[in-house]
């Protein structure tokens, strides 16, 4: 028989225990009330530890705008504009208030109330699932980088908003969180969001409006109106309600709201062009980094919005045309390579870029081949050859040339193929024919060094091989050099840089960078002007005919095509008093684009109907002529059946019109009877 334990004996081990059980509660509490406070030290470091600019502070979209103050695009790391300064709109920020935080102006950053409802939902099942976050709260979760559902990451929030609270207005908070909020569809804030989806500011949106992208907030993805548009519908309607709940809005307004069809603006591709992978290109080099990536910078660039969405829609659908063609030979063929072209053009008395088009599809090839494609020039390198014989050795356009064919590896073209007989022909008639046995006589008279002075003189830059076959384009340049060197022709003989911005502003409108004109005479404006007046001939009687003929584009234009052999590539170049521009067609890995694929089948129509276009918004009046210039006539010469041609000369030039060469017997090459020479069959005699 066990012993007995005596009354008091167990009444004394009975307060014994009672002793250990409060020691040790309070040892519980003392160590839960120091792990609290290690907590709360903790985070609050943590948090002290956040730079509270950036509260306020968040990275925007630049604009950029054409010469005429037409926006014309943005680009981002973050697509976001800031709402305006002035009042916040009253019915989106009870829309919000009412969707996200009805308790926002009572509490002090955090919900208690709204914590306890999500801990005992979230204490339910794994993980967390069920959020409490304030306005407040989300603005901090937005401000410190990327979201985590961590609980760690909860606490951090918490503890950041208390301090966002105490620095911040509840004005200020909501203004920044409105900034802030993502919309889906890579668009950031409220003011991105009203005129993406509404096309309007935060400021004129209606009830209806302002309920879905307070709607929006809780699943931009969602209930996107582009995506899910009952899904939006609903999440305005329960909007609407909570609206409605809160008094801020009446029963009859919700209805009449929810009633209300949404007026939405097609979905905006916010996909680049080649213009403005430029811009950026030269931003990169003038402006921090920081400054880049934070935006908010306004760019004044020098494109004409209407010319180029003319030249991108042209450019696109005369190339579909020509592969329609029914003697295009990749025409059946759906797996064949597409047709490309660049345009590209420029004010000749600035330099300023009007239109880049750098291919027929930015999305699908953003390579840009009107800046970055080198390829053979073909015949639209000839003008430069004789210009720089009318400078260096006293030409004009009356002056006589030999274009007897010679074989290409007699450099000095002194060996004639014809048995010794020699034919000649006039400068103007030589370039307006596009002879090219002709321009390199032209070009062996000056050389390949003064050829390469004067084309790096005239802003070419890239690599021209010291041979005879460069002076008739058998090198490879790009179209935007091109276009700089026509225009330098156009503009008197005085080369201006090519520049796409004009200036930069950040935020506050102070200047970040501004463009600082670069020109020089290349050329006087005598011999330019007689290098247009040739070729006005050129499209009036020569291979630009058409551009007059099938197009009937009537203002004066001067302009040269060019084929390189084999129909690899195909090119127009032409001016105005204005506006010049050049078009390039071709495939991207060099190949035969079509039989008969000459600049003046393929590219001109490009430049002819950008022309046509542009005529009502640019002056296309004649072409200034120098004081010192006599106006002469040619007879039609090679071109039978045709006008007299006008050629322009200074005085002591004007025995050159009664001067005769020793012609010989021989047709020369290209006259009837007259098989092709080496030339023609290698570059071909566009």
């Amino acid at each position: 028989m066990p012993p007995r334990t005596s009354p008091r004996k167990t009444q004394y081990l009975s307060a014994q225990w009672r002793r250990k059980i409060w020691r040790g509660l309070l040892a519980l509490g003392t160590a839960g009330l120091v792990g609290i406070g290690m907590v709360i030290l903790i985070y609050s470091i943590r948090a002290a530890g956040v730079d509270l600019s950036v509260v306020e502070k968040m990275p925007e979209a630049s604009l950029i705008f054409d010469y005429k103050g037409q926006n014309l695009g943005r680009f981002f790391d973050e697509n976001r504009i800031l709402m305006p300064p002035g009042p916040l709109p009253k019915q989106l920020v009870e829309a919000v208030i009412a969707t996200e935080d009805q308790r926002f102006y009572s509490h002090k950053g955090i919900d208690p109330f709204g914590i306890l409802r999500a801990i005992l939902i979230n204490f339910s099942g794994s993980g967390i699932r069920q959020g409490a976050s304030t306005i407040t709260q989300q603005l901090a979760r937005n401000s410190i980088g990327r979201f985590e559902r961590t609980y760690d990451r909860k606490l951090l929030e918490v503890f950041l908003a208390l301090r966002i609270e105490r620095r911040f207005s509840k004005e200020q908070i909501l203004r920044s969180y409105l900034n802030r909020i993502y919309y889906g569809q890579g668009i950031y804030g409220a003011e991105t969001a009203a005129s993406a989806f509404f096309g309007k500011s935060v400021g004129a949106l209606d009830l209806s409006e302002s309920a879905l992208l307070a709607g929006m907030i809780s699943g931009p993805n969602s209930f996107s109106p582009w995506k899910n548009y009952n899904l939006a519908l609903a999440s305005r309607s329960r909007a609407l309600a909570r609206m409605a709940k809160e008094g801020v809005i009446t029963d009859a307004q919700r209805k009449q709201a929810e009633a209300q069809p949404l007026s939405l603006r097609p979905r905006t591709s916010f996909a680049g062009s080649y213009y403005q992978d430029e811009i950026r290109k030269i931003l990169e080099q003038y402006i921090d980094a920081d400054q880049l990536s934070q935006g908010g910078m306004k760019i004044f660039c020098t494109i004409d919005y209407g010319l180029q969405d003319t030249a991108e829609r042209t450019l696109t659908q005369s190339l579909v045309e020509v592969e329609q063609a029914p003697d295009y030979p990749r025409r059946r063929n759906k797996a064949a390579v597409a047709l490309q072209g660049a345009f590209y053009a420029l004010d000749p008395g600035s330099g300023a870029i009007r239109a880049m088009v750098g291919g027929r599809d930015y999305a699908t090839s953003p390579f840009n081949r009107a800046t970055m494609a080198h390829r053979q020039v073909g015949s639209t390198l000839k003008p430069l050859v004789y210009a720089i014989t009318f400078a260096e050795k006293g030409f004009s356009p009356a002056s006589w040339i030999e274009n007897t064919p010679f074989d290409l590896t007699k450099a000095d073209g002194a060996d004639a193929v014809s048995g010794g007989s020699r034919t000649f022909l006039r400068v103007n008639d030589a370039i307006v024919k596009s002879d090219n046995y002709a321009a390199v006589r032209a070009g062996n008279l000056v050389g390949p060094e003064l050829f390469v002075y004067y084309a790096q003189q005239a802003g070419i830059q890239s690599g021209i091989p010291p041979f005879p076959s460069s002076y008739i384009g058998a090198c490879q340049l790009t179209l935007a050099e091109m276009t700089g060197l026509y225009a330098m022709f156009a503009n008197g003989g005085v080369w201006n840089k090519p520049y796409l911005i004009t200036e930069v502003q950040d935020e506050n409108g102070q200047v970040l960078y501004r463009n600082e004109p670069e020109s020089r005479r290349v050329f006087s404006p005598e011999i330019s002007y007689q290098v247009t007046g040739i070729l006005q001939n050129a499209v009036n009687y020569g291979t630009g005919q058409s551009l007059r003929s099938k197009f009937n584009f009537q203002p004066p234009a001067a302009g040269k095509t060019g084929t390189t052999n084999d129909y690899r590539d195909a090119w127009f170049m032409g001016y105005t008093t204005s506006l010049v521009a050049g078009v390039w067609v071709g495939l991207d890995q060099p190949d035969t684009t079509m039989t008969g694929g000459y600049g003046g089948r393929l590219a001109l129509p490009i430049w002819a109907r950008v022309f046509l276009a542009a005529k009502d918004h640019y002056e296309m009046s004649e072409f200034t002529k120098p004081e010192t210039l006599v106006q002469k006539t040619l007879d039609g010469g090679l071109f039978t059946g045709k006008p007299d041609q006008s050629v322009y000369l200074l005085p002591d030039q004007e025995w050159q019109l009664d001067a005769k060469p020793d012609q010989g017997s021989e047709p020369g090459p290209g006259a009837p009877g007259k098989k092709r020479g080496f030339f023609e069959r290698l570059f071909g005699d566009d």
